[in-house]
């Protein structure tokens, strides 16, 4: 009988307590509390950074193309030395002697075909006796020409006007063919070296202006492209560019490192958006448009990355608004009470 009365009791008081479920129903909804964006155009610079390398106008590696004693040397190490100045100057001795004596045999041949060409003429000689005079002349000229050549090899001059830089040899040593004597470098003006991803190769083009800086030296380079590679680098993917320094170059030393800026494009009325804000798709990408005050989806092109901005190139105009925040819970359609930025 207990056990009956007890549960009546908790039955009433189920029965006539309120219910809590229907007073939920009554209560008022007040939306998606989500950060809103409204768009505004900015200034957009589309630039690439890159690393390059301070180049000379020339450079070359002197070497020697005869074998033999070097008897001069005629200039300071680190001087200015004009082109054509004598800078090596090899024993040619030898070869001047046998060119003299050359010489010596090539006045008596011309002599003889001479008298040939005479006889030819009266036809007291034969034309192959001709020719054979004829061929004797040719083949000391050509003997002679040769040691001329070598001779001029051995006064060693420079071939542009520049800075010489510490030789590596004295006078008195014995020098072979193909070894190192001096370097000599042309600095003005100076050139940058450097290399871009391919995917902005095709957009370089000659004249385009840039900046280069080096943490040793705090002056800005101002330079201009003059000519890039023909193809892509297969290994890196990277296209090679140069450009020749404009103004003041002073303290700049070739193969020194540099940063470069080069700007590609400037939009003046560029809509940028937070990266989180843009959401990828099957077929592309959406950001959340609020309109009327309730969310919309809304199908954007997108352009320029940058850290934490990305470029919306269709899709959306200036004055929209977009919610920056409460992505994944945003649906069309859902009210919206906005929270203002400014970004």
């Amino acid at each position: 009988m207990k056990k009956h009365i007890y549960a009546l009791a908790i039955f009433g008081l189920i029965a006539c307590g309120e219910g809590p479920i229907e007073s939920n129903k009554n209560a008022p909804n007040k939306g998606l509390e989500a950060n809103v964006l409204r768009l505004e155009t900015q200034v957009l610079l589309e630039s690439i950074q890159a690393t390059g390398t301070v180049m000379a106008n020339e450079q070359v590696e002197l070497k020697a193309e005869e074998s033999g004693r070097l008897i001069k040397i005629s200039f300071q190490e680190g001087s200015q030395v004009s082109k054509g100045a004598a800078l090596f100057q090899i024993d040619d001795r030898d070869f001047q002697a046998q060119a003299k004596n050359v010489q010596v045999n090539l006045n008596l041949a011309k002599k003889e075909l001479e008298r040939n060409t005479s006889l030819l003429q009266a036809e007291a000689i034969s034309q192959e006796a001709y020719d054979a005079s004829a061929n004797k002349v040719a083949s000391l000229q050509a003997e002679l020409d040769i040691l001329k050549v070598r001779i001029d090899r051995c006064l060693i001059r420079a071939p542009f006007s520049g800075r010489i830089g510490l030789r590596q040899i004295s006078e008195g040593a014995y020098i072979s063919v193909g070894q190192s004597l001096v370097n000599l470098v042309q600095d003005r003006p100076l050139k940058i070296e450097f290399e871009v991803p391919e995917i902005y190769a095709s957009r370089i083009q000659k004249g385009m202006p840039l900046k280069a800086f080096s943490s040793s030296n705090t002056d800005t380079l101002y330079a201009s492209i003059y000519a890039f590679e023909s193809s892509i680098n297969a290994g890196n993917r990277n296209l090679k560019v140069r450009a020749i320094c404009s103004g003041d170059v002073k303290n700049r030393v070739p193969g020194s490192y540099l940063a470069i800026s080069l700007e590609l494009n400037e939009t003046t009325n560029a809509l940028m958006v937070p990266t989180e804000a843009v959401i990828p798709e099957l077929n592309g990408q959406k950001v959340f448009l609020v309109k009327d005050g309730k969310v919309k989806s809304q199908a954007v092109g997108t352009g320029i990355r940058r850290a934490s901005l990305i470029e919306i190139v269709s899709g959306l105009d200036a004055g929209d608004s977009i919610l920056t925040t409460g992505i994944l819970q945003a649906r069309d359609g859902m009210p919206v009470q906005p929270i203002e930025t400014d970004r």
